[in-house]
């Protein structure tokens, strides 16, 4: 007999990554707390969840986060906190 996934254990939701990060993003505002007088940066790969979600860009725009979205298969490349903290 086969294992299979019901709805109650699935680790995507449904409608995907995009859903995903949407909730992440509520998480990460939550905890953060940025404020028009102390704005936070989320730096992002290019992955087309964060960068095509109306939904996210809105919201960040309304709770002070700026988005940086590095370029498509390049994060390995940039690696933002190995070249600002470390090198």
């Amino acid at each position: 007999m086969a294992h299979r996934l019901d709805q109650s254990t699935r680790a995507i939701p449904r409608g995907g990554y995009r859903v995903l990060f949407f909730q992440w993003f509520f998480h990460f505002i939550k905890y953060t707390k940025p404020t028009k007088e102390d704005p936070v940066i989320l730096v992002l790969d290019g992955h087309y969840s964060y960068t095509t979600n109306l939904q996210v860009i809105t919201l960040a725009r309304e709770n002070h986060v700026d988005i940086v979205c590095l370029p498509p298969h390049s994060s390995h490349k940039m690696q933002p906190s190995d070249k600002a903290f470390i090198g």
